[in-house]
């Protein structure tokens, strides 16, 4: 009877634990994969929106003339083309994604021009714009205001929102020529 024993075949209960532990890690790695590629997924579609909106808003620029992208753009309501306050201004909300840090309202879009105190400037420093170079072309970079003879204009598309990951950003760098 011993030798029919030994001829048995099966799984003993320790074979069995750990075919059951080696199914259960892997079942738990392929449920983390999935969360993360859902996670990623949205990602992805904050990411295109966000594009879209900056895409929107350089579209916009581009069609405006040199002149009047300083104006509607800058931080002063009284200068728009249209009238007081007529234009978004530097720094506007748009209702494509919720807002940064739990704020009230939407994604907040700035843009970026090289001005100081409302002047176009070709000397600042500092800026997330990096180095702004000769404005007007006179091949002299200087302290004047620009505004009126500017025939390059440097600048930068930011919009941030609170997306799936935390709070996000997105930068777009331009150079609008005359």
């Amino acid at each position: 009877m011993a030798r029919d024993r030994k001829r048995e075949s099966g799984l003993t209960l320790i074979e069995v634990a750990v075919s059951m532990a080696v199914f259960c890690v892997g079942g738990l790695s392929v449920a983390a994969t999935l969360g993360y590629t859902l996670r990623l997924n949205e990602v992805n579609r904050e990411t295109a929106i966000a594009t879209q909106e900056v895409r929107r808003v350089m579209e916009e620029i581009r069609a405006l003339p040199l002149e009047d992208v300083i104006r509607t753009y800058n931080a002063d309501p009284a200068d728009d083309p249209d009238g007081y306050s007529t234009s978004p201004g530097s720094l506007f909300e748009t209702a494509s994604l919720p807002p940064p840090g739990g704020e009230s309202g939407g994604a907040r879009v700035d843009v970026v021009l090289p001005l100081s105190e409302g002047k176009l400037m070709e000397n600042i420093t500092g800026s997330i714009l990096g180095s702004i170079g000769d404005l007007n072309g006179d091949g002299v970079i200087d302290g004047l205001d620009h505004t009126a003879d500017a025939k390059i204009l440097p600048l930068a598309v930011r919009i941030r929102w609170k997306g799936a990951t935390g709070d996000r950003q997105l930068f777009v760098h331009t150079v609008l020529v005359r």
